[in-house]
């Protein structure tokens, strides 16, 4: 995966976008969380910036919701890291990890003890297929989930964007990719900061991932 990703629905309609079925049945929407980092929607973000995440309620202590949503920055900071994680080097944190190395990587292994996953929300995320020769440019694509029928990704006047609690969500379909989060205290200890990064793996084949293809107006799946 590239560090290019696209998240430009506002928060309340995230808050909709990722609503759930409780356990009585009923459509709820997610409510943020408040922290200190506040979530900018962009067509194009990458490492460092702030994205959605959805993390379960239980890893805050006033928190009473099954789930909530979560503004975390693109970019896992070690847990040894002391210093102003805004003037952090660039080699210290990483946004990216392959699957079959987390769990031996001191960096990530202590979020996985304690149960840090979360799901990181997008619209989608770039990824540049390489040209035959150095001479051609790579070209790029746009990866999002797979859309209901009426709905085109590249056009916004056919989100509908609709949510009731006994629908749920009609709209745009975000992306949801799986990610683990670590929490950072900054040097006055006076609030925690929450970070995060996508474990990724191999594919034998670009053309093989289960998502649609938007590529300068042409639909491909």
């Amino acid at each position: 995966m590239c560090g290019r990703i696209c998240c430009s629905l506002d928060p309340e309609t995230l808050c909709c976008a990722c609503g759930y079925k409780d356990a009585n049945g009923k459509q709820r929407k997610l409510a943020w969380v408040k922290t200190k980092l506040k979530y900018d929607p962009s067509y194009n973000m990458c490492p460092r910036d702030i994205l959605p995440c959805i993390v379960s309620g239980s890893h805050f202590e006033e928190e009473k919701e099954e789930r909530v949503l979560c503004a975390m920055t693109w970019g896992m900071i070690p847990p040894w890291y002391q210093g102003d994680y805004k003037k952090r080097p660039n080699k210290i944190a990483t946004h990216n990890s392959r699957l079959e190395n987390i769990h031996s990587s001191t960096v990530y292994s202590p979020s996985l003890q304690k149960q840090q996953r979360c799901i990181v929300i997008c619209e989608g995320f770039y990824e540049w297929k390489p040209g035959t020769d150095s001479k051609i440019q790579k070209q790029p694509y746009y990866i999002y989930a797979t859309q209901d029928k009426e709905i085109k990704a590249d056009d916004p006047t056919t989100w509908s964007n609709e949510f009731s609690e006994t629908g749920g969500w009609k709209g745009f379909n975000v992306l949801k990719l799986a990610g683990i989060f670590g929490v950072h205290k900054t040097e006055e200890v006076i609030y925690l900061f929450f970070s995060y990064l996508i474990p990724t793996t191999i594919l034998s084949d670009m053309y093989k991932i289960l998502f649609s293809y938007y590529i300068l107006g042409e639909h491909y799946t």
